[in-house]
């Protein structure tokens, strides 16, 4: 994945603002759910919701701003409608696997496991035995903040990590960890956007 620091390398889809990320932690059972969000105050709040609403520009469709579908569905949908920016792709198990990490993203994963909880055998045909999703966000004020060859001044930096993991059978799973990095002015703006974790890079499936 590419490291976006330009104007250009980046849109805010608003409605990924809306978007409720319930903080749980609910770790028993064969469906574990971690969703934890850190900011001092609702304006770091706001700050933090734009921050997951940050899609690389290249998310867009090349016909227009069209990509990704019904939120509710549990399976590919991103790869069978065309209505909101794409965050990944279908992957192994006809799961969505995720590029970057989104409110919409981490939504995906947390209705997934409520929908395997309810009832394993998924309408795609695989029988979930095991799901693990843990999403870390917070946001913090720098005076001074460096990434890499940058430097910023008086800025709101946003670290936002998630990871899911899946399992259907001895040979039959799949995993990774998805690392976004933003940093954001005091008024809000978006001035960059870092995918350059190592572990983006990587995944698991068996």
């Amino acid at each position: 994945m590419q490291n976006h620091a330009g104007q250009d390398g980046w849109l805010v889809y608003r409605p990924d603002m809306d978007i409720n990320l319930p903080e749980t932690s609910e770790m028993n059972g064969p469906f574990k759910i971690y969703i934890a969000r850190s900011f001092a105050d609702p304006r770091e709040d706001t700050l933090l919701r734009k921050a997951e609403a940050v899609y690389p520009r290249g998310a867009l469709h090349p016909q227009g701003p069209t990509i990704r579908g019904d939120s509710s569905s549990p399976l590919c949908s991103q790869d069978h409608t065309t209505t909101l920016p794409r965050w990944g792709g279908c992957g192994n198990d006809d799961i969505e696997m995720t590029d970057i990490v989104t409110a919409s993203a981490v939504r995906y994963y947390y209705d997934l496991t409520l929908l395997a909880r309810k009832n394993p055998h998924l309408p795609s045909g695989f029988t979930a035995l095991g799901s693990s999703m843990k999403y870390n966000a917070g946001i913090k004020f720098f005076i001074d903040y460096s990434h890499r060859k940058d430097t910023w001044h008086g800025v709101y930096v946003a670290d936002l990590t998630l990871k899911w993991g899946f399992m259907c059978g001895e040979l039959c799973g799949v995993g990774f960890t998805r690392n976004k990095i933003v940093v954001l002015d005091a008024e809000g703006n978006v001035l960059a956007m870092y995918l350059d974790a190592p572990v983006n890079r990587e995944f698991w499936v068996s």
